[in-house]
């Protein structure tokens, strides 16, 4: 992780606030938002992903959106399509009855579940800091209505995840250090480029993916509502780029395409570790050293 993100320092200049719609004010400055001028200087710049926040509304605790108690009987079936997880292939095919390796499949989909719920939950908690901070009230606006979207996701996420298998697994490490850090960060760009960028940017390829592969339609469903909203976060972040990037000096253009290059390249070569799912491979007996020299095992240049 960049050493800047883990010292949590900034000063006024590290925020790289270029136009009055992403203006902030230091975190407690509620004196600020009370200022009269502040209402007049409102930017239109998110009236329309603000209204279309009622568009892609739905309600997680209402089962006319989606019914998470419909039967998925996971002892026969595989949630994803095996060939989609890279443990079920080689040595493990011989160590693993067919109902272990059924069982060894659901539970690593459990794992990845869960590690998204946490993902949502890091997203929920920056947009009330930014919330916080946003001084232009559209700004604000987006980022009160992205927390409630945020809110939406961890209980849609959360009632899947109730109803297939009851207990719940601690984020991976990678994820969460990445996460602590983003949320933690004082520096206001870090924050649009790190979640509303990269992170949301991740999520709108990885969703289309797991509904494309996932067998259980009650998965598929919020699935497909939540790519709405993360689609919409995704453009808040992109406002401010098109507002910033063309105003900056080079200097600061390095710092602010280096940094998230940094923090991908950080995801990329960690993210997939075997070792993330220790606890999964214990339910089965296997010794997460031997799962990883196993999955090597199938590697080819292909």
């Amino acid at each position: 992780m960049p050493d800047e993100v883990r010292q949590g320092k900034s000063t006024t200049d590290e925020h790289l606030i270029r136009d009055l719609a992403y203006q902030t004010v230091d975190r407690g400055n509620f004196h600020a938002m009370m200022d009269v001028d502040r209402y007049d200087n409102r930017t239109r710049d998110y009236d329309e992903i603000i209204s279309a926040t009622h568009d892609h509304f739905w309600d997680p605790n209402d089962e006319s959106y989606i019914d998470f108690s419909q039967p998925f009987d996971m002892d026969p079936e595989y949630l994803m399509l095996p060939r989609r997880i890279r443990e079920l292939r080689g040595p493990m095919l011989k160590r693993l009855d067919e109902g272990q390796q059924i069982k060894l499949g659901n539970e690593i989909m459990h794992w990845q579940i869960f590690n998204i719920i946490h993902g949502e939950q890091g997203a929920l908690n920056l947009s009330t800091s930014l919330a916080e901070i946003l001084l232009g009230a559209g700004a604000q606006e987006y980022a009160t209505n992205q927390a409630g979207e945020e809110a939406r996701h961890v209980a849609g996420f959360y009632h899947y995840k109730r109803d297939r298998w009851g207990m719940a697994y601690p984020i991976g490490d990678v994820l969460g250090d990445l996460l602590d850090n983003l949320i933690k960060t004082p520096v206001v760009y870090k924050n649009m480029v790190g979640m509303q960028m990269l992170l949301e940017g991740l999520a709108m390829g990885a969703f289309p993916n797991l509904r494309k592969h996932a067998r259980d339609s009650v998965l598929r469903r919020p699935l497909l509502l939540f790519m709405t909203g993360e689609a919409f976060d995704h453009k808040f972040g992109k406002i401010w780029t098109d507002k910033t990037i063309c105003n900056l000096s080079g200097v600061e253009c390095d710092r602010v395409e280096g940094w998230p290059a940094e923090c991908l390249e950080f995801l990329l070569f960690h993210f997939v570790k075997i070792r993330q799912k220790l606890m999964v491979y214990e339910h089965f007996g296997l010794d997460w050293e031997w799962v990883r020299d196993a999955v090597r095992e199938t590697y080819n240049d292909t």
